[in-house]
């Protein structure tokens, strides 16, 4: 079984985008801290989540919101332009997503943080519905 679950902060503000036959699908990144101290390195997944949930989800996926997501991993695989060098990214097509806080630098205002969830197959959010929060 190939699921994946990620927490971290979202890198920009979500895109919205139309394939050429006709299926909506929303991209963002999300940085991933990995290691501690001087060994601390940021791993970013760039994320896809297809269908209407997506887009109407991504006017809150904004740049340093912090989110857990799951779903499908994947790499994708490339050569650098200029050097021909091998290039590569971890992939991850969303099954659902959990909103976590406000922005990174909202601070710690000491107040209970609301944590929001969405699962891209389920059947208790009615798409014709505004977000329930």
């Amino acid at each position: 079984m190939n699921n994946l679950t990620i927490a971290g902060i979202l890198g920009r503000d979500a895109e919205t985008k139309t394939t050429n036959n006709g299926k909506d699908y929303t991209k963002f990144s999300v940085a991933v801290k990995d290691g501690w101290g001087e060994n601390e390195k940021t791993l970013w997944v760039d994320c896809t989540m297809w269908g209407d949930r997506g887009a109407k989800l991504a006017q809150y996926l904004t740049k340093g919101l912090k989110i857990t997501a799951s779903g499908r991993a994947g790499v994708n695989v490339w050569s650098a332009k200029d050097s021909g060098e091998a290039k590569g990214s971890l992939t991850l097509s969303i099954d659902q997503v959990t909103l976590q806080s406000g922005r990174k630098d909202d601070g710690d205002s000491g107040e209970r943080q609301q944590k929001k969830s969405f699962k891209s197959n389920s059947n208790d959010f009615d798409l014709n519905d505004e977000i329930p929060f």
